[in-house]
C-alpha cells in the first residue's frame, strides 16, 4: 500500500525529530559535563555537540567574558529555534499541534519580556545581548513588547492582541502581577495542549496523551500546594485552572492545610501507581521525572507524530534545564554528587 503525501511527510518529521534527539545531550553526557572543572570547559563541551554548536559558537571561551544569563538564554534560544521549525512542519501537515506550538513560542516570548520589565523596575542594569541573537517573535502583534519598559506599556500592547482576554481580571495595583501573568499563560498553554489532543483521531492515543499530561499537571499542582502552604499562612487559592479539564487531586488539595494530609491525598490518589517507583532528591523533581520517563519511552517506541513531537519538546526543555543546573553548580563550586542530585534524568 502506498503512503499518502501526508503520511510520507509525517514519517520525515518523525525521523528529523529523532535525529535532533540523538544529536543532543544524552543522559550519559551529564557525567562528563559535571566533571568539567569550569564553565569554560563546559562551554567547550557544548560547542562540540552538533545540536548546540551553532547557537553557541560566538560565545567567548573565557568564563570571565561570559555572563551566565547569556549562556542560559542562548540555550533557550535553541529551544525556540526548534519550536519554530516544528511549527513550519506542522503547518504543512495540517497537524493538530500547530496552535499549541505557536502559542508556546508566544508564551516564552511574553514571559521573557515580562522578566525584562521586572528586572528594569528593580534597577538591574544587565542587558542580554545574546551575542547578536534575540528572542525572535513570529507574532507581529507581540513584537512591540520588545520596547516595553513598564507594566502599563506591557499590558497596553497585549490589549491589542488575542491574549487580552487572559488578563481582564488583573488588578493593576496587585503586588504579584508577574505571578498572575505567569499563571494565566500557564493555564492557557496547557488548555491549548489538551485542545490539540482532542483533535487526535485515535481514541487510544488521545487517551494516552490526556492521561499523561493530566497526571503531570496534578503533580505540578501538588508540588505548588506543598511549597506554598509550607512557606506562607495565606489562604489565597494559587492553583491553576484549565478550561474543560477537571483535576481530581487538585480539587482536594484546595481544602487541605496540613502537609502530612497533602501527601496522604497524593498516596491515596489514582495517580500514585504511576509515581510510586520514582525517586527524587527534591519535591520539585517529581512532576518532571514522571514526564521525563513517559516522554523518553514515547521517543523510543511510539510511531505517532503528535506524541513524538510533544515528547521531544518536553524532553528538550528538561535537558536544557539540566544543562543550566550544571552551569550553576559549577559556578557555585558544588560537589559533583550535589550537582547530580539536581538533575532530572
Amino acid at each position: 500500500m502506498f503512503l499518502s503525501i501526508l503520511d510520507y511527510s509525517g514519517n520525515i518529521l518523525l525521523a528529523k525529530v529523532r535525529v535532533w534527539y540523538a544529536r543532543g545531550i544524552s543522559d550519559l553526557d551529564y557525567g562528563s559535563m559535571i566533571s568539567c572543572g569550569s564553565v569554560s570547559e563546559l562551554l567547550k563541551f557544548l560547542k562540540g555537540n552538533s545540536f548546540y554548536s551553532e547557537v553557541l559558537k560566538e560565545l567567548p571561551e573565557s568564563e570571565d567574558l561570559i555572563h551566565r544569563k547569556d549562556l542560559e538564554k542562548l540555550l533557550k534560544y535553541r529551544f525556540l529555534e526548534v519550536l519554530s521549525i516544528v511549527s513550519k512542519y506542522e503547518k504543512i501537515l495540517g497537524g493538530c499541534l500547530l496552535e499549541y506550538v505557536n502559542f508556546y513560542m508566544d508564551y516564552l516570548f511574553i514571559l521573557e519580556r515580562l522578566q525584562k520589565i521586572v528586572e528594569f523596575n528593580k534597577n538591574l542594569k544587565y542587558s542580554y545581548n545574546l551575542f547578536g541573537k534575540d528572542f525572535f517573535c513570529t507574532n507581529r502583534r507581540l513584537s512591540g513588547l520588545s520596547s516595553a519598559k513598564t507594566f502599563s506599556e506591557f499590558f497596553s500592547i497585549l490589549s491589542k492582541t488575542s491574549y487580552r482576554y487572559l488578563f481582564k481580571d488583573l488588578n493593576k495595583s496587585e503586588v504579584y502581577i508577574q505571578n498572575f501573568v505567569e499563571r494565566k499563560l500557564y493555564e492557557s498553554l496547557y488548555t491549548k495542549l489538551f485542545e490539540a489532543f482532542n483533535k487526535i483521531k485515535s481514541q487510544k492515543l488521545r487517551s494516552t496523551c490526556t492521561k499523561t499530561f493530566k497526571t503531570y499537571l496534578e503533580l505540578n499542582n501538588f508540588v505548588m500546594t506543598v511549597r506554598y502552604k509550607r512557606f506562607t499562612n495565606t489562604e489565597t487559592d494559587i492553583l491553576p485552572e484549565f478550561k474543560n479539564l477537571k483535576l481530581k487531586l487538585g480539587s482536594k488539595l484546595r481544602k487541605i492545610n496540613i502537609e502530612s494530609e497533602l501527601f496522604d491525598a497524593l498516596n491515596n490518589s489514582s495517580i500514585y501507581s504511576s509515581i510510586k517507583d520514582i525517586s527524587y532528591s527534591y519535591l520539585e523533581q517529581l512532576p518532571e521525572k514522571y514526564l521525563y520517563m513517559k516522554c523518553k519511552d514515547n521517543m523510543s517506541f511510539s510511531s505517532s507524530v503528535p506524541l513524538v513531537i510533544i515528547s521531544f519538546i518536553h524532553l528538550l526543555k528538561i535537558k536544557i534545564n539540566n544543562i543550566i543546573k550544571i552551569i550553576e553548580g559549577l559556578r557555585c563550586g558544588l560537589p559533583q554528587n550535589k550537582i547530580e542530585e539536581l538533575l532530572v534524568a
